[in-house]
């Protein structure tokens, strides 16, 4: 692969946030209905039906790791230094903003007694990524070294890897909950935590990397086909999830999980498309009429990171509206999207003030010095953004 921006990935970061930021909007909203309710199941199939957002994140997480590291040498050392710190800060950070949201006071010896075991679990909020991405950054230099040195067995690697998650999520939907595992290690026990629980979605996004002009001409030519099988998968995804709850009468949690096999190929569908029309987009991003649209693309993306950690934020303060209003089943209905709307907005603007300042700036893996060169550029032009690198941050669902 040719170093050079991959504006396509910056439209993936764009789209896969606002799909994150709408599976979490969904859920609050649809916990305020009855559960024996028509709505409440409604719900529950459109809120399985964007769960291919976590999973995507992890492709994306995968390509952009690789092609941070297929144009230079790779020094363990160095990578690992420069990668922990741009994480660790943020992690530890938002760990402490994530206790203060709930209720504790900095100013007690309980909080600091209940920080260690959140640093080690990732269990506050939706730090569990950020714990992902570190195991992720720990493997990923001699993963990088073993796949380009066997890059004639790409596809046999790909294969055995999908069929590998297959399996992973055969065991975790059918065998697992009948084991007990409280006496596993934690990272297997919590496998919503563990790196391998996921394999396959960084495998294909290093492999999609170092075979990425072949992948992207075959994509070129299919993706239009691909669109057209949405209107199957949508579909199948709500059946899947009402088949679920009423054949297997699994819960709610266990319906729409990503460790599903379906929820393996639905995924992939819209990785695939999401990245063909971010080709599309890409293309076009410099005519008149789509400069608006990429100015915003550039920054959503660049912000990402920011959007994801600052979003409980957010949806703290519109649990809290819910709580304190009586609306009515139809005005939950219509405030959703509305809802969204100012849930990313909020989460924008918070990440955007620590983007805009210097010491903040770390808390969202986004060093001032490195955002000097950007930030004018990106907001207002579509031009390219000079030394926007792939490697300065974590990408999350």
């Amino acid at each position: 692969m040719n170093k050079k921006h991959l504006y396509e990935i910056d439209f993936m970061r764009f789209f896969f946030i606002i799909g994150v930021l709408a599976i979490h909007t969904i859920g609050i909203v649809k916990k305020q209905f009855d559960p024996t309710s028509l709505t409440y199941q409604i719900f529950g199939g459109l809120h399985a039906s964007f769960h291919f957002t976590r999973t995507s994140f992890m492709f994306v997480s995968g390509l952009v790791l690789f092609f941070s590291l297929s144009h230079r040498p790779v020094s363990l050392l160095k990578f690992w230094r420069k990668r922990f710190w741009l994480i660790g800060i943020p992690y530890l950070a938002w760990n402490l903003v994530y206790l203060m949201l709930h209720g504790q006071s900095p100013l007690t010896l309980t909080f600091y007694q209940q920080l260690g075991p959140h640093l080690l679990h990732g269990d506050l909020g939706y730090l569990y990524y950020v714990l992902v991405t570190m195991q992720l950054y720990l493997i990923i230099p001699p993963l990088f070294k073993w796949l380009q040195h066997n890059q004639r067995y790409h596809r046999v690697i790909l294969y055995s890897s999908f069929w590998c998650q297959i399996l992973i999520t055969l065991l975790i939907k059918f065998v697992i909950p009948h084991l007990d595992t409280s006496h596993w290690p934690y990272l297997l026990s919590h496998y919503g935590v563990f790196v391998g629980t996921y394999q396959f979605y960084f495998i294909a996004g290093a492999i999609t990397c170092l075979n990425y002009q072949e992948l992207t001409e075959w994509l070129d030519s299919h993706g239009p086909k691909l669109i057209h099988l949405l209107w199957i998968a949508v579909p199948a995804i709500w059946l899947y999830y009402y088949y679920d709850r009423f054949i297997l009468h699994l819960g709610d949690i266990a319906s729409k999980s990503v460790h599903q096999p379906l929820f393996v190929l639905y995924a992939c569908l819209f990785i695939l498309i999401i990245l063909y029309l971010g080709r599309r987009w890409a293309a076009h991003r410099l005519e008149p009429h789509w400069r608006w649209f990429s100015k915003w693309v550039a920054l959503g993306a660049q912000l990402s990171f920011g959007i994801y950690l600052a979003q409980p934020i957010a949806i703290t303060g519109f649990k809290w509206f819910l709580a304190n209003t009586h609306l009515s089943t139809l005005a939950l209905i219509l405030i959703t999207p509305i809802a969204l709307l100012v849930i990313y907005g909020l989460s924008f603007g918070i990440a955007y003030l620590c983007y805009q300042t210097p010491y903040l700036a770390y808390c969202i893996g986004r060093p001032k010095k490195i955002l000097k060169t950007r930030s004018s550029s990106c907001l207002n032009s579509a031009q390219p953004c000079k030394n926007n690198s792939y490697n300065q941050q974590p990408k999350h669902e």
